[in-house]
C-alpha cells in the first residue's frame, strides 16, 4: 500500500521548513488534536485508547480530513493514531486506508506507539 500506510521510521514525507504550527481540538466521533503545520499539512492524532474500535472509527476519521484538506486547500493529511493497536486490527486498518484514500499519495495514516 504505497502512499498510505506508513510507519513512524518509514515516513518519507519531505520536511516543511520555516512553517508556524496551530493546534486545536477537533471532534469525529472522538476528541482529537488537529494540527495544522505551515498551512500544509494537517493531522489528526487519536489516542488509540480512545478511539474505542479505530476500525470503525478510522474511515470517519480519513475521510472528515481528507475533506478538510481539500476544502481549505492544504496539500496533505496525516491520520496518526497514537499508542498500542493490535497486529489484527493493524491489518484492517489498512484495508481500510487502501479502500478510504486509495492512490491519494498526499494521505496517510500512521500508527505510532505500541
Amino acid at each position: 500500500m504505497p502512499g498510505c500506510f506508513r510507519s513512524c521510521a518509514g515516513n518519507r514525507s519531505p520536511p516543511l521548513c520555516g512553517g508556524w504550527v496551530v493546534v486545536a481540538r477537533r471532534r469525529c466521533g472522538v476528541d482529537c488534536q488537529r494540527i495544522l503545520i505551515g498551512g500544509r499539512l494537517l493531522i489528526y492524532v487519536v489516542p488509540a485508547a480512545l478511539a474505542g474500535d479505530p476500525v470503525a472509527l478510522a474511515p470517519r476519521l480519513l475521510a472528515a480530513g481528507v475533506a478538510e484538506r481539500d476544502r481549505e486547500g492544504f496539500n496533505r493529511f496525516r491520520l496518526v493514531l497514537l499508542g498500542r493497536v493490535e497486529p489484527d486490527a493493524a491489518l484492517a486498518l489498512r484495508r481500510v486506508c487502501r479502500g478510504r484514500v486509495g492512490a491519494d499519495a498526499r494521505a496517510h495514516l500512521h500508527l505510532i506507539g505500541g
